[in-house]
């Protein structure tokens, strides 16, 4: 006799999980793990997908027998089963949920056989600067490294071209943080690559994923470039994991289940092929210098990082001589200068509005916000009051709800005032604000004075800064 182990493919109760079912036997020689089969489920007939199969069933049950398949494959490969079955233990979410993220839209296609692989896995880290020598060290030693992401064009087409030399066989997997960025790494590619190279995003729809799942899963595609959900892909012959700009925070899934960070994911995964795992990064995470330290990852440096003369100013001393604006006399003048040489001056400050909190000066009451407490951020172009965790907004009262005094203090600064303070310096300049209240990168395209939070650095075009000033660090 034989048993399989089969969740749902589809609309499942939350609580239910993992079902047993006998194996026919005119079914044994054809259903393998991950094969999509039929079930008979309560009063009607259901799919799942098995993810086990063993010769002993739970003492003293009934056994329903599987009805058939629900196609003449293996939908599932067993590396996604056990990446998979790694997530529901690590990230204590339920097995099933996972398997429906690995669930291509209309599963029609027969899988075929990966070749064994002997490789060994390895993660390597490393920061590049001159792509020829870095590219000939690479292909002469085959270790993979953590690199540094070129910024000159011509630059990240050699850096491409010689990673993906790196195992002319097999898959490679390159995973980017956010759909935008995909784009960006298709345009450097060279033409000779991007004719085998899937793009996977969650922006697809059901037909074009599945084309991509198809080439994916016969071994077609070669190259395949996506953000997290490309990890849950049905790899033949996966041989390399490339993770670009590995300190992004956007590799983090938080806000939908199945809720993971890629980062992790793909280094169980380059485990279970095994594949080489190469981190891309300018500032590596502190996870990722801690395996440098225990030598679970290695860092090779190809050359010393260049020189940037950096400007350590302390406000207090600003305070002393009577300046309260949150331009430093310092970045003031290197402002200047960096503008009469023609060129352009971003300024950094991860905050929004124009002040971080209000407080009344008579009785020190804060306004905060109702549901999590939170000192409110106000902005002056709504003179309102904005909580950016709980999204509550309300206008600044006339007078405090406490004592009626009229009399606020503006505590801290924000992207609007710098903005403020940027047209009382520089009237004639042409300024920008790119945060995620304006979500306009395009009018920092002809600004002179880029003015942003974190949002910013990804959406405007550092070609022509000549300065970049990080106000209150």
């Amino acid at each position: 006799m034989a048993f399989c182990e089969i969740i749902l493919s589809r609309r499942f109760p939350k609580h239910l999980g993992i079902f047993d079912y006998q194996i026919p036997k005119n079914l044994r020689s054809e259903i393998k793990i991950g094969s999509l089969v039929k079930i008979p489920f309560r009063a009607s007939e259901r799919e799942g997908v098995v993810i086990k199969i063993k010769h002993h069933s739970p003492f003293g049950q009934k056994i329903k027998d599987v009805t058939g398949l629900a196609d003449g494959q293996s939908i599932l490969t067993e590396e996604q089963i056990k990446l998979a079955e790694w997530m529901a233990g690590y990230y204590f979410i339920s097995l099933g949920t996972v398997i429906k993220t690995m669930l291509p839209p209309v599963p029609k296609r027969k899988v075929t056989n990966r070749p064994d692989n002997p490789a060994t896995s390895r993660e390597v880290i490393v920061p590049a600067k001159q792509i020829k020598n870095l590219a000939k060290k690479i292909l002469i030693s085959q270790v993979v490294e953590n690199l540094f992401w070129p910024a000159d064009l011509n630059e990240q087409k050699q850096f491409l071209a010689a990673l993906l030399n790196l195992k002319p066989s097999g898959q490679t997997l390159i995973i980017v943080p956010e759909i935008s960025d995909l784009d960006n790494i298709l345009s450097i590619l060279p033409l000779a690559i991007i004719k085998n190279t899937s793009l996977i995003s969650s922006q697809l729809n059901k037909t074009k994923f599945f084309d991509a799942w198809k080439k994916i899963q016969s071994g077609q595609a070669r190259l395949i470039i996506g953000t997290k959900l490309s990890l849950f892909l049905p790899f033949q012959n996966l041989r390399t994991i490339i993770i670009v700009q590995e300190q992004d925070g956007n590799h983090k899934q938080s806000e939908q289940n199945p809720r993971f960070d890629a980062r992790l994911a793909a280094k169980k995964l380059a485990g279970l092929f095994p594949a080489r795992l190469v981190y891309i990064s300018p500032a590596p995470t502190l996870r990722l210098m801690d395996d440098i330290y225990r030598q679970q990852a290695e860092l090779l440096k190809t050359a010393s990082p260049p020189d940037k003369k950096i400007s350590l100013v302390d406000m207090r001393q600003e305070r002393e001589k009577r300046n309260f604006s949150p331009y430093s006399e310092k970045l003031t003048l290197a402002c200047q200068k960096t503008l009469d040489s023609k060129k352009k001056v971003f300024l950094f400050i991860n905050r929004r509005g124009s002040a971080s909190s209000v407080i009344c000066r008579d009785c020190g009451h804060v306004f905060t916000c109702p549901k999590c407490g939170l000192p409110l951020t106000f902005h002056s172009e709504q003179r309102s009051l904005y909580c950016h965790r709980c999204y509550e907004k309300s206008l600044l009262p006339r007078d405090c709800p406490d004592c009626h005094g009229v009399n606020f203090k503006f505590l801290g600064s924000g992207t609007q005032r710098l903005e403020e303070e940027a047209k009382k310096f520089w009237p004639r300049a042409r300024i920008a604000r790119v945060d995620l209240d304006t979500k306009n990168p395009a009018s920092a395209q002809k600004a002179q004075i880029i003015i942003g939070t974190e949002y910013a650095l990804k959406k405007i075009t550092w070609q022509n800064i000549g300065l970049a000033g990080i106000v209150t660090a």
